[in-house]
């Protein structure tokens, strides 16, 4: 079976009153628990830390070029805090890393790698090297809104890729510390290699479901 990749949002690593360790434990016992044969790549987000940071420099650069690198150095502290979780020392900083480390290694660990890709990119670019099994997405918002603007406050439990690119396209902006739940390169990488995508939030009992390729309360996305 291929890996599992995972595109773990910042803002569920650590909030601003420091790391969300009783979500972290919980995540690792679940992926350390599950499957021998299961491989997993977790993409990490830069979330609060890399907002402050981001919102620092702003006050010195208007370059977004500049704020996307400190926004990248962020997301790779919270993926070097992640893999100490695993007892992994190293952190891959390319899309050739992940692909060859997962040939050795059960879990593999990985933060932003360019400017202007997001760590969702990222994920869905590592999963389409890799030919990953399925791309889990853990996040604040838990899902996919119906209508995609939050405005029914319900989770769609499935919509298809192009729903998923339409959503995506009104609010990606392309700049740093943008929110939107996945970014339009990501979207389309998916939907060009009809990867399933799991959208959950920081429930374990979810996230160990999209794992094992179960029923869960957020959203997955199919081509229909």
């Amino acid at each position: 079976m291929g890996p599992i990749m995972i595109s773990l949002g910042g803002s569920i690593i650590a909030k601003e009153e420091g790391v969300n360790m009783d979500f972290l434990k919980g995540f690792s016992e679940i992926i350390l628990s599950s499957d021998p044969s299961r491989r997993f790549a977790i993409v990490t987000g830069g979330g609060y830390i890399s907002k402050m940071y981001v919102n620092a420099a702003g006050a010195f650069t208007e370059s977004n070029y500049i704020k996307d690198e400190v926004g990248i150095a962020a997301s790779r502290l919270n993926a070097s805090m992640v893999s100490s979780m695993f007892n992994i020392t190293k952190i891959a900083v390319n899309l050739e890393e992940i692909k060859r480390w997962l040939n050795t290694d059960r879990v593999v660990v990985a933060g932003g790698i360019l400017p202007g890709i997001t760590t969702d990119a990222v994920a869905a670019l590592a999963a389409e090297a890799c030919e990953a099994e399925s791309i889990i997405n853990i996040s604040r918002s838990g899902g996919i809104y119906e209508n995609g603007d939050g405005s029914t406050k319900r989770i769609a439990p499935r919509i298809s890729h192009a729903d998923l690119l339409r959503y995506a396209l009104a609010k990606d902006e392309r700049v740093a510390r943008s929110n939107f739940i996945f970014d339009a390169i990501a979207c389309r990488i998916a939907q060009r290699s009809s990867m399933t995508i799991h959208f959950v939030g920081e429930e374990l009992e979810d996230i160990k479901n999209a794992v094992e390729g179960k029923a869960h309360s957020g959203t997955v996305v199919r081509s229909r």
